[in-house]
């Protein structure tokens, strides 16, 4: 309908057409607001649908937006009309001044117009004919008005609570989601970190060194970017929580390197650290937090930065009495911001703009979480940026110094008195790598001079010779223009008195490496290279350090051995169902010198708990038959149990988990993958000394370095055992007992599950879909877990319904994991038992000396199988086969049940 038509039917109209219900003054969003809202309840009353009341509504809040954009104030009203000779609902807009934006609503409205008189006042009027055209409004008009006089602030609060309820319910569903998500990504992650950290306790190759040291930085950094995700939650909750432990710097920068310097290399951009040796390195805060940060901005930097190099500097700002105030910056030669975009770089969400988006990806997440992180270490963060030429972001933060850091620092003093006045030439490309080192050596009384390529190192390394102050040390870059630093060095070390030479590169290949060897270079550093690294090297090829060896390892295992001194053999329950799990932490345990008792669920740690007496128990969470919180809660509600310590294990690391952990009692929460500084320290914080027993025999925890020779395991179908041995750090034995106990474990899992299907029992069907996919996940038959993944979650959500398809992929997954173990020939595994001269007396003293291992718990399979020996052709072959069975699943009251009878029987 054209304006011309609705022009003239209006002024045809009678007062009886028009009844005006209610005026309103619009002057800002709150009375937008008020006004939408009377517009959605008018609907709602003249039998509107909700859809379009709100449609309606909606469209008369745009409409006010737009006017009152363009002036101060202005009036708007509700009428009943009739047009058409249909009765309708009529919104009339009137502005004083003010030029109007463009409006079209006619897909909303039964007729729309603006018109413009000559004063340049505007109307804007909307019609909308009411759903039910036999609905006479003359009948509802005092009722009407009256309602829309009524709408107040009262409304606008009940809508607003109505609103903030939402939000709490859809915060309630994502804090249930990223707990999910925690706890599914950070148990295998346990099994990663915590299994390399066994690792490295072992004697190793500085080769083997490296990589499973790179393997547990790398799963740290993973680890990281989990909590990058769960800070999200902590930080828009204000329960963002700062460590405040003792670290080495040097230990975050070495961190930073290992993550960073392969995205480097990709884009062939060198990376160059500059850490004064003046800085203390013994400091006290969140060094996780610190590389957090370090590792989100060396990221951005090398993501926006084609060409050139990444400069990550740190100074020294300020101290404070027994604090510090440290300035960091990373300096990139990328393609910079422009104002604007700084303006908003360190908003949630959000990036300079949807082109770099596009190009570059990522949310814009990091930078508001690295903000926020700074200001929680008492410092700030700004970028300073010049366009198409590159950026620099700095921020400050205040850590502590340990007492020892000016003892540190004197023996740092010491040292680099060693290397006075010895004269030295850096060879690199880079100016800035040039110029950083220099200043660097120079600081160590060190007589520096610079060369910028091979061919300038070699004439300047002659000259000095026939001058007769030949160089003592050359720094050498290996990728340089022309020639390389391996070729410069061959040269140089075919000179009278040559100097000697440590090879710097970026690319710490193999073949690098093995070249610089061949060309007799004596040390050889990866950049970004460190203060302390580049001191202890230098040193080190000038022979004035001693090279630290495999020893210090054990040096260090042993130092924290002794840190356990005060409660040594201390008890210690272990509530914990997963197998994997519990071999990680029994091993951590007892390394330090503690005595550990496992339980495998909360049930049985109850037990366990109030039968015997432990300094301190470590409580998982999710577990069958009894969870970790309802443990708990039935401990302390026992007056003996009240004080005893207990620490919740679990991989659900949300805030919401650790409050749910103190409201069920527990002392403390320790988040998998388990961090060994953060386990060590909360034990040592939470064990009584009292509980130490100076009779408790123990040591340091010493692996063997020998090779396992014995022949590997059959292709299994349907489980990848290469990588289920590596979890339980290649013991061939230990894995297969556990295959054999998932088989003997899990022979009705599949019954087992239809029948809780059938008795809509979800709960138990839940708590065996899970152990099956933890069972299975750790021995690594994938399929399996995933199939029992989908069980797991269809029972936790109560499906209506599983598609038989489903119940034979399981069947199908379970069954070809059983059959493949049972292909395993223990027999064949085991050692061959030999029969022995049957002794009666002696069987019976070593059947006694059993007895008590086993009602303790202990399993010493060496006396087991020297027993079975003498029993062969004595006794039945199903009662030795039974006892070996209970053996081998652990299985105490078992074995004890079938020794008796086999004593019985001779």
């Amino acid at each position: 309908m054209n304006l011309d038509t609705v022009l003239k039917e209006m002024e045809q109209a009678s007062n009886e057409d028009n009844i005006k219900l209610a005026d309103h003054s619009i002057k800002d969003s709150p009375s937008v607001v008020d006004f939408r809202n009377k517009v959605k309840r008018l609907a709602l009353d003249c039998h509107f649908s909700r859809v379009n009341a709100v449609r309606v509504a909606t469209a008369a809040s745009e409409i006010c937006h737009k006017m009152i954009s363009t002036c101060d104030s202005f009036n708007a009203s509700l009428s009943f009309s009739r047009i058409t000779e249909n009765w309708g609902i009529k919104l009339e807009f009137h502005s004083a001044v003010g030029a109007l934006p463009s409006m079209n609503y006619d897909y909303i409205f039964d007729s729309f117009s603006i018109e413009t008189a000559s004063n340049h006042s505007h109307t804007v009027m909307a019609f909308k004919h009411f759903p039910d055209l036999s609905f006479n409004p003359q009948d509802n008009t005092e009722f009407q008005r009256n309602k829309l006089n009524q709408l107040s602030q009262q409304e606008l609060m009940r809508e607003l609570q109505l609103s903030l309820e939402r939000t709490k319910e859809a915060d309630v569903a994502k804090g249930d989601f990223l707990a999910n998500m925690s706890h599914e990504i950070r148990t295998p992650m346990n099994a990663i970190i915590g299994l390399s950290e066994l690792v490295l306790k072992t004697q190793l190759t500085s080769k083997q060194h490296d990589y499973i040291g790179k393997i547990n930085s790398a799963g740290r950094a993973l680890l990281g970017i989990i909590n990058d995700i769960l800070d999200i939650s902590k930080i828009e909750a204000g329960k963002m929580e700062m460590e405040n432990i003792p670290f080495q710097l040097d230990r975050v920068f070495d961190d930073l390197c290992t993550i960073i310097t392969l995205k480097a290399q990709e884009k062939g951009i060198e990376v160059i650290f500059s850490t004064p040796p003046e800085l203390p390195k013994s400091l006290v805060g969140d060094p996780l937090r610190l590389g957090q940060i370090l590792t989100n901005l060396c990221n951005n930097a090398i993501k926006f930065t084609e060409q050139g190099e990444i400069i990550v500097k740190i100074t020294h700002c300020e101290q404070l009495n027994d604090k510090v105030k440290l300035k960091f910056e990373v300096k990139d030669t990328g393609i910079g911001l422009k104002p604007d975009q700084i303006q908003k770089l360190f908003s949630a969400f959000s990036q300079a703009d949807t082109s770099t988006t596009r190009k570059y990806g990522g949310t814009g997440l990091g930078l508001s979480i690295c903000q926020n992180l700074v200001h929680l270490m008492n410092g700030d963060i700004w970028v300073e940026s010049v366009y198409q030429q590159g950026s620099s972001f700095i921020f400050t933060a205040e850590f502590g110094v340990l007492d020892n850091e000016i003892e540190n620092q004197q023996e740092r003093i010491y040292n680099w008195k060693k290397l006075k006045g010895m004269k030295a030439l850096i060879v690199d490309d880079n100016k800035s790598a040039r110029d950083i080192n220099k200043e660097l050596l120079h600081s160590y009384t060190l007589d520096i001079s610079t060369a910028i390529d091979g061919f300038d190192a070699i004439d300047k390394v002659k000259k000095a010779i026939a001058e007769d102050r030949p160089y003592e040390l050359v720094l050498m870059d290996w990728q340089m223009p022309e020639m390389n630093g391996i070729k410069a060095s061959e040269i140089i070390k075919t000179l009278d008195c040559s100097p000697k030479i440590i090879l710097m590169t970026a690319y710490g290949r193999e073949e690098v490496v093995v070249q610089a060897a061949e060309a007799k270079i004596d040390g050889f550093l990866v950049k970004p290279v460190g203060a302390s690294a580049l001191l202890d090297t230098v040193m080190e090829v000038m022979g004035k350090a001693v090279v630290v060896d495999s020893a210090g390892q054990k040096n260090e295992t042993e130092l924290l051995f002794e840190s356990f001194a005060l409660v040594r053999g201390a008890p210690v329950l272990l509530v914990e169902d997963n197998e994997v799990n519990q071999i990680i932490a029994v091993e951590l345990l007892e390394s330090v010198g503690l005595n550990v008792e496992v339980a495998n669920n909360g049930k049985e740690g109850v037990d366990k708990a109030l039968d015997g007496e432990y300094a301190l128990i470590l409580m998982d969470l999710q577990m069958p038959v009894m969870d970790g919180l309802e443990a708990a809660r039935v401990l302390r509600e026992q007056p003996t149990h009240q004080d005893i310590p207990i620490i919740a294990m679990t991989a659900n690391a949300m805030q919401q988990d650790r409050e749910r952990c103190a409201e069920a009692g527990m002392n403390d929460h320790i988040a998998k993958p388990i961090d060994t500084s953060e386990l060590y320290s909360k034990l040592l914080k939470w064990i009584d000394p009292s509980f130490k027993d100076d009779n408790f025999e123990c040591s340091p925890t010493q692996q063997s370095d020998e090779v396992d020779k014995e022949s590997a395991l059959p292709e299994l179908h349907g489980i990848n055992t290469e990588e289920g041995l590596s979890r339980v750090n290649e013991d061939r034995a230990l894995y297969t007992k556990l295959l054999i106990s998932f088989s003997k474990n899990n022979q009705t899992t599949f019954s087992d599950l239809k029948t809780s299907w059938q008795d809509k029992d979800c709960a138990q069907g839940e708590i065996t879909a899970h152990t099956l996919k933890g069972a299975s996940a750790s021995l690594g038959a994938h399929r399996l877990s995933q199939v029992a993944f989908t069980f797991e979650q269809a029972f936790k959500q109560q499906a209506k319904d599983i598609l038989p398809e489903e119940w034979n992929e399981l069947s199908s997954a379970l069954q070809q994991v059983l059959e493949s173990i049972a292909l395993i020939d223990t027999q064949t595994d085991a050692s061959p038992i030999v029969s022995q001269e049957f002794d009666l007396e002696q069987v019976k003293a070593l059947s006694e000396e059993i007895r008590e291992q086993l009602e303790l718990g202990e399993f010493e399979e060496e006396s087991i199988a020297s027993l079975v020996a003498m029993l062969q052709g004595q006794v039945a072959a199903g009662e030795i086969e039974r006892l070996n069975e209970a053996i081998e699943i652990y299985d105490s009251d078992e074995a004890l049940e079938c020794l008796d009878k086999i004593l019985s029987s001779i």
